[in-house]
């Protein structure tokens, strides 16, 4: 017999639910009408790959994609400024392959088939074939919303196969492709491009900017700046061309939670502007809910990391002033926590269900592990921990200022343990930055999907920044293994961070007070300016290289930031 078996389409609740569903997309009637978040779609083929089997339209040879194409490419897309401030790239070394060998280029680009096969393929080493939607991962359901809808354009389809194969491609080890990957990356570029310089920009130029952001993080991160400049490109797209388009469930989770969750990440709040500090702030449905109070919370970061950075080290009136603003925060982190955080949820490991040979134990260095109820429940957690690892050193450093004693003492609302009290004495920091250590193998446990890996780069950070101010070596060391960890399941970011960090450690101050008010987007912009003088090293790379071909990419992308924030201030006034 052949063919292949028969299963309903519908979304995962009415599959649960075993009723009909009329497959609407992105969310399906019944739910909406059930008043329940649909959770989507899944794909639950298996795409089975043999290399012996050859196509009959199949090449022999796949034809990469040229260095000349790239360079034209390049000349038009990017302007002067944009074309000197060349990607500083770093050669990433990949992991063994995950899945079979896929087919080449050509029978990607003549089957249909084989193309959705390879973005199921995508999809399940990502998320995973039966995990449920989460609340949080807002990325997860815009990406499988993203390939269900019907009559998506042709820049955004380039897009989702750009995406799938340069994952895939980075991750087998496979050049051929990740060159096409590659390929399609920088047609979508021009697509996108010029639909802003046409004023043309609809709800697939958005969908396709925001893959862009994430196409950076996972498959390439050839400059940081690029990252950095899709970003802000795809809110400019939103500040200009969202109240003109009709609005939609993909749309309204874009802007109210995606891209937020994305300025937090990068900024924590720190030295974010005053525009960002309102959008953060804003709630555009109304509703106060745990994750609209989060985002306002780490929006008070942003006045309060500009007071400090104006205060006079010698003026007791501003540092008085500046220590009960951080003091109110504190208070207001707390009230968060106790307000839409189960305690409950967090348990202390057993050392046998903790150990992991993906991470050193944490048992000598911060103390037994911890495990969650779920994935959730672990983000809210390290969210609370990473906003009081944030306004703590600011509290502390300015108690230093004003009296000498030292104030370990202080009481810390933490869910499951209290800072140590003993010989050597933990600072309240450090306590805080060993706790999100204690975390760290419940999310490097988690193989089912390698995007869970990617939630662990936000504690990361706030740890590492910590024990670099104290200069606490091996904890330093041990948050580089988590880095390394987290690049070698697919955040290819996390590999360019290791040298942003250790650069930091090796520049740091002997005195660890007063740590510096820096954040993620801060420490990546220092880093990518410091290595502009390293770019000229990068033009003996050999021809047809993924790494120069994309350098030539990470140009095109970085002229889009020349473009579309021009036209939001525009739009604005």
């Amino acid at each position: 017999m052949g063919g292949t078996p028969w299963h309903s389409k519908g979304c995962i609740a009415c599959r649960k639910r075993k009723v009909k569903c009329d497959e609407q997309e992105p969310e399906c009637a019944r739910c909406i009408k059930r008043g329940v978040k649909c959770p989507g779609y899944i794909r639950t083929r298996i795409y089975i790959h043999h290399p012996s089997v050859k196509y009959r339209d199949e090449a022999r040879t796949a034809i990469p994609i040229s260095q000349s194409q790239f360079q034209s490419s390049a000349q038009q897309l990017c302007g002067p400024l944009a074309r000197s401030q060349a990607a500083n790239v770093v050669q990433q070394t990949t992991p063994a392959p995950l899945i079979q060998p896929l087919p080449s280029g050509s029978t990607w680009q003549s089957r249909p088939m084989v193309r959705e096969q390879i973005f199921s393929s995508f999809l399940s080493l990502l998320f995973g074939e039966t995990h449920p939607m989460s609340a949080l991962n807002i990325w997860q359901y815009l990406i499988l919303s993203f390939g269900q809808l019907p009559r998506r354009s042709g820049t955004l389809d380039r897009a989702l196969s750009a995406m799938s194969c340069l994952y895939l491609g980075k991750m087998n080890n496979d050049d051929r492709l990740f060159h096409y990957g590659l390929n399609l990356y920088g047609a979508a570029i021009q697509n996108v491009k010029s639909s802003v310089l046409r004023n043309t920009c609809d709800a697939d130029t958005i969908y396709t900017t925001v893959i862009f952001q994430d196409l950076e993080s996972y498959c390439c991160s050839f400059d940081f700046r690029t990252f950095l400049a899709h970003t802000q490109g795809t809110s400019a797209i939103l500040h200009c061309h969202r109240d003109s388009l009709p609005r939609n469930p993909l749309l309204d989770a874009i802007y109210n939670q995606h891209q937020k969750m994305r300025l937090m990440i990068a900024t924590a709040g720190v030295n974010i502007t005053e525009e960002e500090h309102q959008y953060l702030t804003n709630s555009i449905d109304g509703r106060s809910t745990a994750v609209s109070k989060l985002f306002a919370m780490y929006a008070e970061f942003g006045p309060l990391s500009a007071m400090l950075n104006r205060t006079e080290i010698d003026d007791p009136e501003q540092r008085a002033k500046a220590l009960g603003a951080c003091l109110m925060q504190e208070e207001k982190i707390r009230a968060w926590y106790a307000q839409y955080v189960t305690p409950h949820s967090m348990f202390i490991c057993e050392a046998k269900d903790c150990n992991t040979d993906k991470l050193p134990s944490t048992e000598r260095l911060f103390g037994s592990g911890y495990r969650f109820s779920s994935l959730d429940d672990a983000r809210m957690h390290h969210y609370y921990f990473v906003a009081l690892a944030t306004v703590q050193p600011w509290i502390q450093r300015l108690q230093r200022w004003a009296q000498p004693q030292p104030t370990a003492t202080m009481g810390l609302s933490a869910p499951v343990t209290t800072p140590p009290h003993s010989e050597g004495q933990h600072e309240i920091p450090e306590f805080l930055a060993d706790e999100l250590c204690r975390m760290m193998p419940y999310y490097a446990k988690n193989t089912d999907q390698l995007s869970a890996t990617g939630m662990l780069l936000f504690p990361v950070v706030a740890a590492i920044k910590i024990y670099i101010g104290l200069g606490r070596l091996e904890k330093f060391t041990w948050c580089l293994n988590a880095l390394r960890l987290i690049g070698y399941r697919g955040l290819s970011m996390c590999n360019r961070l290791i040298d942003v960090y250790s650069n930091c450690w090796n520049n740091r101050n002997i005195d660890p007070w007063p740590i510096p008010c820096r954040s993620l987007r801060d420490d990546m912009t220092l880093f990518e300016r410091s290595a502009e003088s390293q770019n000229a090293c990068a033009s003996n790379e050999t021809p047809r290289s993924p790494v120069s071909e994309g350098r030539n990419i990470a140009k095109a992308a970085q002229s889009l930031r020349n473009v579309v924030p021009e036209r939001s201030v525009n739009s604005s006034e």
